[in-house]
């Protein structure tokens, strides 16, 4: 599958490639990978930057002692590699699992960080969903870390009942 043809496939990947120039979008590959397989892992060098068109993933952090936690779930249109790219660091700080089919748009790093620097438009749009993501996690995590059972418990029933 072309990018082209991912476009047709996927209309709101547009918004994001618009101002792609051309030598770029001619050395982007286009990768499914298959529900329940690793995206990328924690701590590898990060060589692409990727665009996910269509599925859904989630950010996995292992830590030392063996502790797995699953810090969030995103669907497309997403970013892999954002955080490691925006912050300059050369290796990825989280492993990235498909839950389901996901088909991701690969980028060498080199020219993702020249369409980034020359792109406001991709950067604003990096940088809102990197943000929304933080957002979400702080706003979700907390509640979770400093309410007690009691009221996490009274909190669901309650959006339950109202979404009923």
């Amino acid at each position: 599958m072309t990018l082209t043809e991912l476009e047709a496939a996927a209309p709101a990947l547009k918004e994001y490639t618009k101002n792609m120039p051309e030598d770029i979008r001619s050395r982007c590959t286009v990768r499914t990978h298959a529900a329940g397989s690793i995206i990328h892992q924690k701590n590898m060098e990060l060589g692409y930057f990727g665009i996910v068109a269509k599925g859904e993933n989630r950010v996995i952090n292992e830590f030392e002692n063996g502790k797995i936690y699953m810090i969030e779930t995103n669907r497309a249109i997403d970013f892999i590699g954002e955080v490691t790219i925006l912050a300059e660091m050369p290796r990825t700080s989280v492993t990235i699992e498909a839950v389901t089919e996901c088909t991701v748009i690969y980028i060498s790093r080199k020219d993702a960080e020249t369409w980034i620097r020359n792109d406001q438009h991709i950067l604003r749009l990096m940088a809102r969903r990197t943000a929304f993501k933080l957002y979400r996690s702080s706003y979700n995590n907390g509640l979770k870390l400093y309410y007690p059972p009691t009221f996490l418990l009274a909190d669901y029933l309650v959006r339950a009942y109202e979404g009923s």
